[in-house]
């Protein structure tokens, strides 16, 4: 693209242009250089998983004390997909939104800025606070690792005419075996933290459900004993 032509279109001037080495010159839009002259950081693919969420047929979640915090339970749980219902490992299905929640936040997580890295960052992986591996329906696999908290993202919010600050909280996130590392907002933690808990729930309603069936055949134990 070149000088400009001295002509508008509307109001936007127009400029010489030409594929290199072919002699047609063109008049185009010089606000074409404006996306030229963007910084380059602004066209990286912020989708870091890269994944549909259609594509995923199973997902299995580790979330430590850490990523848990003081309102939630650490641990692991796995759900698979299977004709259109989501299942527990063992079969039963999952009640409500959750499993759909997890699975489109994963796969489509997008990076709110890129780090660069370094050894205080790469330790925050060391101990990661979640887990997610995906499985895709070819059989392959993706997994998010989300680590450390990184540094907030401040907003300012303008309520009632009152201008307040603050502050939302960011965590170091990176695709398994890939070297791009990435700040996220909280929201992978927070669904994540939702199926542990209700993985949690079902557990001790499992355990509770043994216990008086025990106590049930417990209960048949002597009347069956008396029976000639």
């Amino acid at each position: 693209i070149g000088r400009r032509t001295g002509a508008t279109e509307g109001d936007l001037p127009l400029a010489w242009a030409k594929i290199e080495d072919e002699p047609t010159v063109y008049v185009v839009r010089d606000d074409l250089l404006e996306e030229y002259a963007a910084d380059p950081q602004t066209f990286r693919l912020r989708r870091i998983v890269r994944v549909q969420a259609s594509q995923v047929t199973q997902a299995t979640v580790t979330l430590s004390s850490a990523g848990a915090g003081a309102d939630g339970a650490a641990g692991t749980a796995s759900i698979r997909s299977e004709a259109g219902t989501w299942l527990w490992a063992d079969g039963q299905p999952v009640s409500g939104s959750t499993p759909e929640r997890v699975v489109s936040r994963v796969a489509e997580v997008e990076a709110d800025s890129f780090v660069e890295s370094d050894a205080r960052v790469l330790r925050g992986f060391e101990a990661p606070r979640a887990r997610v591996v995906l499985t895709l329906d070819d059989g392959s696999t993706r997994t998010l690792v989300v680590g450390a908290e990184g540094p907030g993202r401040e907003v300012v919010a303008d309520p009632g005419g009152r201008a307040e600050a603050r502050v939302l909280p960011r965590f170091y996130a990176r695709v398994e075996g890939e070297s791009e590392i990435v700040l996220v907002d909280d929201g992978v933690l927070s669904v994540c933290k939702d199926l542990i808990r209700e993985h949690g729930r079902k557990a001790d309603g499992d355990a509770d459900q043994r216990v008086r069936q025990d106590r049930i055949a417990g209960e048949r134990t002597p009347d069956a004993a008396r029976t000639p």
